[in-house]
């Protein structure tokens, strides 16, 4: 169904006092910036902005949850370009370019407090619930690879998880760590990624062409689903935004 002119507007405006609060957020902080500064920054009234969201921390969680639906998108267009990108390996390639290429997103993922403040915890509202949802359909779309033959399974589920989260969360958080000697490019970092958890996660040699068939199209749909959480539609909910605040 079409939108009217008002909610047209409405719309643009919502993207626009977002797009001013990204730019302040990167360049002072979530600690000084204030609800003045995005509504200056915006070039409208303080009160147009509380018309969108209830406080700062609530405009910021829609901020970021803008971020992640872009994340989201890209992966499932690549997916959608090949079957071949629904393989653990190549997913997380493909997460790891689109996060760290996005410096809201990467301030998010290498938990950068200074930049993000109270936006780095788990438990900010919107934030929360599109976390919970998301880790349902990422296990779904491991147990869906695991029954096609596309992730090994020689070891239990819980721990064969908590090893791909810990061998890809310190990708994220490599450069803090390492010095300069051992920074690389962000595209050799994504492949270096994709080979570790090509080796330690996935059966070796080649996929078999009908298991990806049969893959892709449920591994589309539950990446899908991840970036349906994240749209306008989903945060601005008032159950999704404000539970928990």
């Amino acid at each position: 169904m079409a939108l009217d002119a008002g909610s047209l507007e409405q719309s643009a405006r919502a993207e626009r006092i977002l797009d001013a609060a990204g730019e302040l957020l990167l360049w002072i902080g979530y600690r000084r910036l204030t609800v003045e500064d995005i509504a200056r920054r915006a070039d409208v009234g303080k009160g147009t902005v509380y018309l969108h969201w209830k406080s700062k921390q609530e405009l910021l969680a829609a901020l970021m949850l803008r971020e992640d639906a872009g994340v989201m998108r890209d992966v499932v267009a690549g997916m959608r370009r090949a079957e071949v990108e629904t393989q653990l390996h190549r997913v997380m390639r493909a997460l790891f370019m689109a996060i760290m290429t996005r410096p809201l997103a990467r301030a998010l993922y290498t938990r950068d407090i200074e930049t993000l403040g109270k936006l780095v915890a788990k438990n900010v509202a919107g934030i929360r619930a599109r976390h919970e949802i998301s880790m349902v359909c990422y296990d779904a779309y491991l147990d869906l690879l695991a029954e096609h033959g596309l992730l090994s399974t020689d070891i239990d589920a819980k721990v064969r998880d908590y090893a791909i989260y810990a061998a890809t969360s310190g990708f994220y958080l490599g450069d803090q760590f390492a010095g300069e000697e051992l920074q690389l490019p962000i595209e050799v970092q994504a492949d270096l990624l994709a080979e570790v958890v090509r080796r330690a996660f996935e059966p070796p040699g080649d996929p078999d062409p009908l298991a990806l068939s049969a893959v892709a199209p449920r591994a589309i749909e539950l990446f899908d689903e991840m970036r349906a959480q994240c749209e306008p539609e989903a945060w601005k909910s008032t159950k999704f935004m404000r539970e928990g605040s």
